[in-house]
């Protein structure tokens, strides 16, 4: 906004009154100075001058900034358009069948760390941003499969780092382990600093030989299980949980409206416990020449076991570092000292064709069908990397329907790996299943887990198969619907009318 001064009555702008008073200011000083004899120099005072831009001037600087801008702007989308591209050649040089070479007297590493995943993403991008295991179960089966048979493996080398894989999961790569063993194959587990679950000795129990390193944990105490309820807290929320369910055993709404676990519930979660308490007992006795009696007696009595103390009770073989492991396992395949010890990882040799490892392949296509997840109605988007996944009835009837239709393909195996959820859905992939057994044979194979729905859909197949540490069942259905309007009304002021 432009403000005007009035002087003498005549109306001008701030910067015309500024020149006014100078002009002004000056004439009146020539004006009163008089001629002087005085030879003492005068002193000159500077006038200020107001100096505008000129036009000319704005728009060239005008001009710069925006030739600047641009050409940044250029620098930037060059720089982003050379990163995805160098990206995207990264992403396919993962995805590609690279073959690895295999030196005469390799040690086959397998790291086993977290979870083990029924599969793996073939997604070159995930595969480059993912978390966890670069390898699934069944890569990991084929490779100590195909070690049994490669003459240029002398040893698997187990490298424990916190397994925690479920139980039926643990009991497939130990059966691989000790296949590996019957076929000539030298086997050492070893834990280094990262200590040894009872699972993770579950699976080392397998070995020739099982090494841990010195002040490192041991756990052998036994298992149990807690469940959390929800009813005192909803109650004090003024949220009534109201649950409808059939079959006595169905629990799974049982924490929103008790405070404690019911009989049913309480006899079949023991049930379980003492099913894996035994099994793991009776493999441990098995494999270390102990009693499960007395292994029984060191569990209730040592609620934690040193290393040392493992080493006395007979259930390692001896303590060492990493470096004295791999000394073991260079006297194992006969290297020197001066030789580095050669070694593959299970990533690199499961792409090792099994006929280059020396294994014979049968004829024939049998279609696996991965039926992992909580159960859901479509065809549900999937979280990259780990955690949870969803089973979309229309994704496994999609490739029930691709396996039911190939020529080449003579069989089907499921392999069920859910707790269940969608009664609908679920009943859409039991037919999906059972159409598909009409024409071709139909296996289920349960993982970990087979319940509710996951046991539904398996009921279509012609057999079913489950790991002595599956867990299935769960028959029976049941809904949650909640009643928050004490919780709107008295806690939030919020209320409905319609």
């Amino acid at each position: 906004m432009l403000r005007y001064v009035c002087i003498r009555h005549v109306c001008m702008r701030p910067q015309q009154r500024f020149r006014d008073v100078v002009s002004r200011s000056a004439l009146s000083s020539s004006k009163r100075a008089a001629p002087s004899t005085n030879t003492r120099p005068s002193v000159s005072h500077a006038v200020p001058v107001l100096r505008t831009h000129s036009p000319v001037a704005s728009s060239y600087m005008r001009f710069l900034s925006t030739l600047a801008a641009s050409v940044i702007g250029t620098l930037l989308a060059l720089g982003l358009v050379v990163f995805f591209f160098v990206f995207f050649a990264f992403a396919l040089s993962l995805s590609a069948d690279q073959t690895p070479t295999v030196q005469s007297g390799s040690v086959l590493t397998v790291p086993l760390e977290g979870d083990v995943p029924e599969r793996v993403t073939d997604d070159p991008f995930q595969q480059a941003f993912g978390q966890g295991p670069s390898y699934d179960l069944r890569d990991l089966q084929a490779s100590l499969g195909k070690a049994g048979a490669d003459d240029r493996i002398e040893a698997v080398w187990l490298r424990m780092k916190g397994l925690s894989a479920g139980w039926a999961t643990l009991e497939e790569i130990r059966q691989a382990v000790v296949e590996a063993r019957e076929n000539g194959v030298p086997v050492i587990a070893s834990s280094d600093e990262f200590g040894m679950t009872e699972k993770g000795y579950f699976v080392a129990s397998a070995a020739d030989s099982v090494f841990t390193a010195p002040q490192s944990s041991f756990e052998y105490n036994g298992f149990g299980t807690t469940v959390a309820f929800f009813d005192g807290a909803l109650e004090r929320l003024e949220i009534e949980p109201q649950l409808i369910r059939a079959g006595e055993y169905k629990s799974a709404g049982e924490p929103f409206v008790r405070s404690d676990l019911s009989e049913p519930n309480r006899e079949q979660l023991t049930a379980l416990l003492e099913t894996t308490n035994d099994r793991f007992l009776t493999t441990i006795a098995e494999a270390r020449g102990q009693s499960v009696e007395a292994l029984d007696r060191l569990a209730r009595e040592d609620a934690f076991l040193s290393s040392s103390t493992a080493v006395d009770e007979g259930l390692v073989d001896g303590l060492r570092y990493e470096d004295e492991v791999r000394d073991r396992l260079r006297d194992l395949v006969e290297a020197t000292v001066s030789n580095d010890l050669s070694t593959v990882s299970v990533s690199d040799y499961e792409q090792v064709p099994a006929e280059e490892a020396g294994q014979s392949v049968g004829t024939g296509r049998v279609d696996i069908v991965y039926a992992e997840g909580n159960i859901a109605t479509g065809d549900p988007e999937q979280t990259p990397g780990p955690g949870p996944k969803t089973l979309g009835s229309t994704s496994l009837a999609g490739a029930l329907e691709t396996a039911r239709t190939s020529a080449s393909t003579e069989g089907v195996v499921v392999r069920v790996n859910s707790p269940g959820g969608s009664a609908a859905a679920s009943e859409a992939m039991w037919r999906a299943v059972k159409r598909t057994a009409a024409e071709k044979p139909v296996i289920v194979s349960m993982g970990n887990l087979a319940a509710s729905g996951g046991y539904y859909l398996a009921a279509g197949a012609d057999s079913i198969v489950a790991d002595p540490m599956t867990t299935t069942g769960s028959i029976g259905v049941f809904g949650l619907i909640p009643n928050a309007e004490g919780f709107f009304e008295d806690k939030l002021g919020i209320t409905f009318d319609g």
